[in-house]
């Protein structure tokens, strides 16, 4: 095993964490049965679509 240098580092990928959190908001969007249930989930959704993004425009 070789311990990864600076350069290396900020190469490394993070993974598919971002994308998940997206999955799951959009589904929680879509069962939501309550009022408050629905606002949370939009909130979340706003959120996950925030860091998918912020995710996609680091890594390119």
């Amino acid at each position: 095993m070789v311990e990864l240098n600076e350069q290396e580092i900020g190469q490394v990928s993070g993974g598919i964490a971002p994308f998940i959190g997206l999955a799951a908001a959009v589904y929680s969007q879509f069962t939501a049965t309550t009022l408050t249930g629905a606002v949370v989930a939009r909130v979340g959704l706003a959120t996950a679509v925030y860091g998918a993004g912020s995710y996609i425009n680091d890594n390119s």
